[in-house]
């Protein structure tokens, strides 16, 4: 009862201070965010919630933060989503990113904004023009000049389009590299 009256007062708080300049917020969902959020939070950062979907970022943003599985309230005026995450100043305004998982059709490249699956067998590290294949059947190939060096056995990877460039980031790794997809 006292979580219902909280969220509640949230909400109302809420749509009277963003009401003017993002449109008319609602309630959407209670939930939490999926693993460790530690260090700068900018513009572009992706939240993976613990259900597995996933909000990126849209407007400028920059706050620091450490917490581990942190609740989030989030609100939505219909294109948009506020996330109010527990440890945050301020809450980041977000787009909810199209996701597909495994076992799915591919798609071309630019109708999906987000891929999560993982390595099919063995990864090494990152090294320019490598080629990543997954267990989803999706065939990538690194283009950015890194190298990193560790070892895996069929990790999770996360693949998201940043407007015309993909980004692959291998669970184990603190770094995304750039890739094409070929198949």
């Amino acid at each position: 009862m006292l979580r219902t009256v909280a969220i509640s007062l949230i909400c109302l708080f809420l749509s009277t201070q963003f009401a003017f300049s993002q449109g008319q917020w609602r309630f959407f969902e209670e939930t939490m965010i999926s693993g460790t959020i530690s260090g700068t939070v900018k513009t572009g950062h992706i939240f993976k919630r613990v259900s597995g979907n996933f909000y990126q970022i849209v407007e400028a943003y920059i706050d620091v933060v450490v917490e581990v599985m942190p609740e989030v309230i989030i609100l939505t005026d219909g294109n948009l989503y506020m996330l109010i995450i527990k440890g945050f100043r301020d809450p980041p305004v977000c787009r909810k990113l199209d996701s597909e998982k495994e076992p799915a059709s591919a798609p071309t490249p630019s109708s999906v904004d987000f891929v999560e699956s993982k390595i099919d067998g063995e990864f090494n590290g990152y090294e320019d023009g490598k080629i990543y294949k997954l267990i989803n059947g999706q065939i990538w190939e690194q283009v950015s000049a890194r190298y990193r060096c560790k070892y895996r056995y069929m990790p999770s990877v996360m693949v998201v389009r940043r407007d015309q460039v993909y980004m692959m980031k291998v669970e184990g790794m603190d770094d995304w590299v750039t890739v094409r997809r070929l198949k």
